[in-house]
């Protein structure tokens, strides 16, 4: 019987220069990524951090980096070093070694913190679990077609398959620069978020959105990301124009009282819808291990069913394939959504997608399959209580 552990939602909250995506290896003499290896080759001398991975079968063996210092990296089964390229491509040829990945010197650093605590966590948190990833690259590393092969990106495939469902933000480039996403958005495994705006009804402008025709890269849901109350540091005092902002909100003076306003502010990014979304699945995530507990579920037995009606009908649910259960047009010009006992991320995130409400005015590219609903999955979800997400800190040397 698989059991869904107790929820807390993993912050990630590093420090650094960032990179993306999983996926098969894209072989090319097992050095990656593919497109910068002539470049490579054209300076062996020079001296940059790799991550360096071993098939499955074979225990990461530090000795193959001489005398050079290691970082482990257990997700990915090995390691992080620096090398000069020659000895890279030499590396990649040794029995044993899956693939050997450059990394930029504008990423290296943050890269290898990301993959440091992602094994952290994986090793900490009860199975299955969330982690709220409201974090990616610098917009230099942002790509239209992101490689699914990217260490980060293959991380997060292993910690999926281990149970941690991961929410990521798709990032905040909508106006500057259209097409790119955040690349750690795009794997099938992660939930990719965007952000909504209530002051307009529509996606805000600043979130990321992908290029009509790459269904892979589309936010999957958006979620409130505009004007977002959220803790301030107590380690800066607010400046008079942000403090002025703040009070001026409505909603804020209302809800924070006058003697809190210093502790909180007004945010405004995916990263803050991110966490709206990290809070939606936590409470179907707490469902569903109150149901498979109660009702002794096994692994592809059959769960439950939820009816949408035509109004939560989108583009996105004729166009996006199905991770998991079945849709089934009902009487009422809507789907009956049907769903067995699945991979955790699977199952969330189909059901994130089959209970968001269509954006007006929106297309799937910029929306994804709509906007989460918190009121209907409390309502839905809530039969085995709720618990607020909780903050994991993650410190990597």
């Amino acid at each position: 019987m698989l059991l869904f552990g107790s929820l807390r939602a993993s912050c990630l909250a590093l420090v650094g220069v960032l990179l993306l995506i999983p996926g098969e290896p894209a072989r090319a003499g097992k050095v990656g990524p593919p497109r910068l290896v002539e470049a490579l080759r054209a300076q062996p001398g020079e001296i940059y951090d790799y991550v360096v991975s071993f098939e499955e079968d074979e225990t990461p063996d530090s000795g193959l980096a001489g005398q050079r210092e290691t970082l482990p990296l257990k997700l990915l089964n090995g390691f992080a070093m620096r090398m000069p390229v020659a000895d890279a491509f030499e590396l990649a040829d040794q029995p044993g070694i899956r693939w050997v990945w450059y990394l930029h010197p504008d990423e290296a650093t943050g890269t290898i913190r990301v993959l440091q605590g992602l094994d952290y966590t994986v090793a900490t948190l009860p199975l299955p679990n969330l982690a709220n990833l409201s974090l990616g690259p610098p917009t230099k590393f942002y790509r239209t077609e992101p490689e699914l092969d990217a260490p980060v990106q293959r991380a997060l495939g292993a910690a999926a398959e281990r149970g941690l469902i991961a929410i990521v933000a798709i990032g905040n480039t909508g106006e500057q620069a259209p097409g790119y996403v955040n690349p750690w958005s795009a794997p099938p495994w992660v939930i990719s978020v965007g952000a909504w705006d209530h002051t307009t009804n529509a996606v805000w402008t600043g979130s990321s959105t992908a290029e009509p025709d790459r269904v892979d890269a589309w936010p999957d849901v958006v979620a409130p990301g505009v004007d977002v109350i959220g803790p301030w540091t107590s380690t800066r005092e607010k400046s008079v124009e942000r403090r002025a902002y703040d009070e001026a909100n409505d909603r804020f003076r209302t809800q924070i009282p006058k003697e809190e306003q210093d502790k909180y502010t007004l945010m405004t990014g995916t990263s803050q819808a991110a966490a709206v979304v990290s809070g939606a699945a936590a409470q179907i995530l707490r469902y569903l291990n109150g149901f498979i507990v109660e009702h002794k579920t096994s692994f592809g037995d059959a769960l439950f069913e939820l009816e949408a009606g035509p109004d939560r009908m989108s583009d996105y649910d004729r166009q996006a394939p199905r991770l998991t259960g079945t849709a089934t047009p009902n009487d009422s010009g809507g789907m009956t959504y049907s769903y067995t006992l699945d991979e955790p991320w699977r199952l969330v995130k189909q059901i994130l997608i089959d209970t968001a409400i269509p954006v007006p005015g929106a297309t799937s590219w910029q929306a994804g399959a709509g906007l989460v609903d918190r009121d209907y999955i409390n309502a839905q979800f809530g039969a085995y209580g709720s618990e607020p997400p909780q903050l994991l800190p993650v410190k990597v040397q």
